[in-house]
């Protein structure tokens, strides 16, 4: 259950065993000028399947959603035996059940995944943008977030550190962002800079 079954870049989907790793997909996604958008912090070492099963995000979940928003369709077994197969491979799907959405984020409670079409997305024109802002306080950088959200910018990933990690990041990596006493940091991402964005 390991086998990217199809990368269809026409459709903007994959249908991919539920033994893919998040990262093989995403690498073979790239090579076709597409990437798949859910990126939980193991994603070179988690299973397809496994983040169906428990809904896993990442960074990036905040512009490109969950796994939930990325699976279309799934092939399930439930625990008599039977092959059910569920959702599709289109993005807009108005059923009044939405039998998919059901089994992502179960646990396999209702039943184990064996294969999923997901979506694939365009990989962005231009230059990625990673940055780092620090803050006197919390409040201050809640704002900035606000103001950041609202400015039509539409940053692909927030992260919030606090004073605690901000010390360790600095003692692991030997660096000094909180040197002069900052109490929250940002770490954002935008997937294309347009003129004055910073």
């Amino acid at each position: 259950l390991n086998h990217i079954v199809a990368l269809q870049p026409e459709n903007q989907t994959a249908v991919v065993e539920a033994g893919v790793l998040n990262g093989d997909l995403d690498q073979a996604a790239r090579e076709v000028g597409y990437f798949y958008a859910p990126d939980p912090g193991s994603k070179p070492i988690s299973t397809i399947g496994g983040n169906i099963a428990t809904n896993a995000g990442g960074m990036a979940s905040l512009k490109y959603g969950t796994t939930r928003e990325n699976v279309l369709g799934l092939k399930v077994v439930l625990a008599d035996g039977r092959l059910l197969e569920l959702g599709g491979a289109t993005f807009k799907n108005n059923a009044s059940y939405d039998l998919t959405d059901l089994f992502i984020g179960s646990e396999g409670t209702l039943g184990v995944v064996v294969e999923a079409t997901v979506r694939l997305r365009p990989i962005p024109f231009g230059d990625t943008v990673t940055g780092l802002a620090t803050f006197s306080d919390v409040h201050a950088l809640t704002h900035a977030v606000q103001v950041l959200q609202a400015s039509g910018v539409n940053p692909s990933m927030l992260e919030v550190l606090n004073r605690v990690s901000i010390e360790a990041l600095d003692e692991y990596e030997g660096i000094d962002l909180g040197g002069r006493g900052e109490q929250a940091l940002l770490i954002f991402q935008l997937d294309v800079a347009v003129a004055g964005a910073l």
